[in-house]
This record gives C-alpha cells, structure tokens and sequence, in this order.
C-alpha cells in the first residue's frame, strides 16, 4: 500500500506542475483544477514521499544529482511547450487550419 502512495504522491507532482503551466499559459480553470488535484494527491502520500527524499539525500551522488535536475529541467520544459502548442477560438472567431501549406475546412 506505500508503494501505491508514494507512486500517487509522485504522480500529484507531476499534475501540480502541469497546473502551474495551466495556469501560466492563460487556461485559469484547467490550472487550478490540476493544480487543487495534484496537491491533493501529494498530500495523500507526504509521509511516503518524505521518507523517499530522505533515502535519496543521503545516496545521492552530484553526478545522480545533476542528471535528474537536468531531466526535470526538460520536463518542464516540454510541458510548457505542449502547453502553448494549442489555440483557443472564440464563438464569433474563424480560423483556418492549414496542413502542410493546403488549407482545409
């Protein structure tokens, strides 16, 4: 069962983070609610998520260190990307969507 927590808990870390993009790219009512579930999640699974920090800050290696900071950099990263990748249309707003330079209905 503290697997599963600690699995949620990393997982709630995951959804808060995609929240804060949410929220930084203009969409308030996905961020918050993203943002609300995934502190939720951490939450549920502070006492496992803890024990796992204080088992990997005392292994921890600069070099393991840097990797996952430079992993998490790039996760971030694509978040914000995929995050601006889409466009909202108001309902008096046209658009045209082209595919490979032929635009299409």
């Amino acid at each position: 069962m503290q697997i599963v927590k600690l699995i949620l808990a990393i997982l709630g870390i995951l959804v808060a983070i995609t929240g804060l993009v949410l929220l930084l790219s203009g969409n308030l009512i996905a961020g918050i609610v993203f943002l609300a579930a995934g502190l939720a999640l951490i939450q549920n699974g502070k006492e496992e998520l803890t024990a796992l920090l204080g088992k990997i800050s005392r292994n921890a290696s600069p070099q393991k260190i840097k990797r996952t900071a430079i992993i998490a950099v790039v996760v971030i990263l694509v978040a914000v990307l995929f995050g601006n990748s889409f466009y909202e249309l108001n309902e008096d707003e046209y658009a045209v969507i082209t595919t490979l330079g032929k635009p299409s209905v």
